[in-house]
């Protein structure tokens, strides 16, 4: 902090100079007389006030400078201060709002990014989509968060070198991810960037030694046509998104439209249908006869599951039973048919003295619990029916999406089988 010091004169004392020219003009007196003498006392006395008041105006004058030079110095600093401050904040503000693992901007900057572009009146439109990775969860399991952290890394990397200009990316959480796409020109712009992040994650993710394929489901809402406001657009894209997901024909991604809010009104209904009904007023089986081809001989029963509502009538399977798998309500159910199967077959082989076999549709979300072949011995054996009347059938349709894989609930169930004696045959069969 450099500033003028004071003046090298500066502070001399006079007084020696006094002492000294003070006897000579004492011994000079009688020569030049009092009236001298006088007015050289009086320049003296005139020269020394000057002198004092300069030394005070040079010394004011210094320390004026001196304060000024702190203020600068100071103002300086704080201007740095500030200016390092603002830069921490601006990096610490980073920080937050990225994903620490991919570098994509974190759930709470989108949530904010939407709320920001729906109170901005120059953003007229723009649209949302929301990516799930599909069978993350097996990697995971597989192979170890480690390795699935790698996957997430590079797919997101894709993503980023991918983006136009109008489009922003986001990690959602887990494996979901989101893009706003911001003043798109038509519908026709939107196709073009799904399928580009479909084609560009469709290539193979090499983490050595291993080698990921992997694809996504995507769901689409768009203001403000669908929705104007941010909770509204987030629940038709994720509704969208799990239309994808499920969808059997293979379609990687769904807009959300009229139609599909219909179906997921449809389905909410029959979610607070099933939770409310009252299986043995609503619900009846219904038994389809089995003949041996080779003497054209009765062999055995299907159970066939219907719904009657008092108020809707007739219910398809293909309808009710996805909804009380994903509500939990098909392991209720599934006890109520295997009990009511359990029973018929009873009766039938008591009263004609047969061994007719009851084809029961199982779902594998019930054979997964561990407990299953235990409650069906105990069944078994607490209703004294005999093990081959009964014929265990897995739907098609619920085991090809299940998370684990058919050769693994074949394989476990024929082994607890086996060494309990208890069902006869379990086979796949399609949803009836």
């Amino acid at each position: 902090m450099p500033y003028e010091a004071l003046p090298y004169n500066y502070g001399n004392s006079k007084k020696f100079q006094i002492l000294v020219i003070l006897p000579i003009l004492v011994l000079l007196y009688p020569f030049i007389g009092w009236h001298n003498f006088l007015i050289i006392l009086i320049i003296i006395g005139v020269h020394q006030l000057t002198s004092r008041y300069i030394q005070v105006s040079i010394k004011t004058d210094y320390l004026l400078k001196k304060e000024q030079h702190i203020n600068e110095y100071l103002e300086q600093a704080i201007q740095e201060k500030i200016s390092d401050l603002k830069l921490a904040n601006k990096a610490l503000e980073e920080i937050s709002n990225k994903d620490g693992l991919t570098g994509l901007y974190n759930r709470r900057y989108f949530l904010n990014n939407l709320d920001e572009l729906i109170n901005d009146t120059s953003c007229s439109k723009f649209a949302l989509l929301y990516m799930d990775m599909d069978r993350f969860k097996a990697i995971n399991d597989t192979h170890g968060h480690e390795v699935g952290d790698q996957v997430l890394y590079s797919l997101s990397k894709r993503f980023a070198n991918h983006c136009k200009d109008n489009c922003t990316v986001y990690r959602v959480g887990g494996d979901e991810f989101a893009v706003i796409i911001k003043d798109y020109e038509d519908t026709s712009y939107l196709y073009d960037i799904i399928d580009s992040l479909l084609k560009i994650s469709e290539f193979p993710i090499k983490i050595p030694p291993y080698v990921f394929n992997i694809s996504l489901s995507i769901g689409i809402s768009k203001y403000p046509k669908d929705a104007k406001d941010k909770g509204t657009l987030l629940k038709y894209a994720d509704i969208a998104m799990y239309e994808a997901k499920i969808s059997h024909n293979n379609q990687k991604y769904f807009f959300f439209d009229s139609d599909l809010s219909e179906k997921v009104q449809k389905k909410h209904s029959l979610e607070v249908m099933l939770k409310n009904s009252n299986f043995d007023k609503e619900f009846k089986l219904y038994y389809q006869p089995q003949y041996r081809t080779s003497d054209n001989k009765l062999v055995g029963m299907e159970a066939l599951l219907r719904w009657i509502h008092p108020e809707e009538g007739f219910i398809s399977p293909a309808d009710f039973i996805p909804i009380a798998e994903e509500t939990g309500i098909i392991f209720s159910l599934g006890e109520w048919v295997i009990n009511q199967a359990m029973c018929q077959a009873k009766a039938w082989n008591q009263k004609y003295n047969m061994d007719l076999q009851v084809g029961i549709n199982i779902s594998p979300l019930q054979i997964e619990n561990s407990d299953f072949v235990n409650r069906i011995r105990q069944k078994i054996h607490d209703e004294d029916i005999k093990p081959e009347w009964i014929d265990i059938e897995i739907t098609e349709g619920v085991a090809m999406s299940s998370q684990v894989s058919m050769e693994e609930i074949f394989s476990g169930l024929a082994n607890r089988c086996r060494r309990t004696k208890s069902i006869r045959n379990i086979k796949s069969a399609g949803m009836r």
